[in-house]
């Protein structure tokens, strides 16, 4: 049977020390994760159109909340060294296990390249979906990138895929497309403002996971803004 030890307000103040390093030790892995996820998984406008949101809260709900509750509820002074060990492994190995499967679903659903069709839209690919395909292209250093990410056109042929570095006369044809579905006034209102201060423009539409948005980008192949954000459930 497992002594029972007295809690008394010294030992609730200890307790309260042990939470609060637990939680700032928690805090900084916390916000190394999210610097990886936030400038290297989902870069630019990806993080917002992925929802990234969603994954955050529940690794901030377990690192930042049931981690340090965990040390709260069970340190206690009076227990000997190795009960104290037990107790933070207990803890730890918890974070430990929803951390790694937050950060692994996050890694596998994280923007890998951007297909883009010439009618005007450019649809994100997942890592997973690289991994569940064959048909997906393998050197994408080739492929010049859009806030980050590859961005490849796509160009059937004879019922094969084939992928290419975008050009201009893929930009036209999808700015010519998308202009006509253009739905929104504000849309056109902020496309009209974009090209009295940046000059002719090339715009088509980017569909994350959960929300799409419109890409401006002028002859260079500069990103100059993006626009029109919607969530597409």
């Amino acid at each position: 049977m497992k002594k029972a030890y007295p809690i008394d307000k010294a030992v609730i103040i200890v307790k309260i020390k042990a939470t609060v390093i637990h939680f700032v030790f928690s805090l900084l892995v916390f916000l190394a994760a999210l610097a990886w996820i936030r400038w290297v998984l989902y870069p630019d406008f990806h993080f917002d159109l992925n929802g990234v949101w969603y994954g955050l809260r529940l690794i901030a709900g377990v690192d930042l909340v049931l981690g340090p509750l965990i040390t709260l509820l069970v340190y206690h002074s009076a227990k000997p060294m190795r009960e104290k060990v037990g107790d933070f492994a207990i803890a730890g190995v918890v974070q430990i296990i929803a951390l790694s499967y937050g950060l692994h679903t996050m890694y596998q659903e994280h923007p890998r390249m951007i297909a883009f069709n010439d009618y005007g839209t450019a649809v994100t690919v997942t890592q997973r979906e690289f991994g569940e395909s064959s048909e997906l292209p393998e050197n994408l250093a080739e492929f010049d990138k859009l806030a980050g990410v590859p961005i490849a056109a796509i160009h059937p042929e004879n019922g094969v895929t084939h992928y290419a570095k975008l050009d201009l006369s893929s930009l036209q044809k999808a700015d010519e497309a998308t202009r006509r579905t253009l739905n929104y006034e504000d849309d056109k209102q902020t496309l009209a403002d974009l090209e009295k201060q940046h000059g002719k423009l090339y715009v088509f539409g980017v569909m994350g996971k959960y929300q799409g948005a419109f890409v401006a980008m002028d002859a260079a192949q500069n990103l100059i803004a993006t626009f029109g954000q919607r969530d597409l459930h």
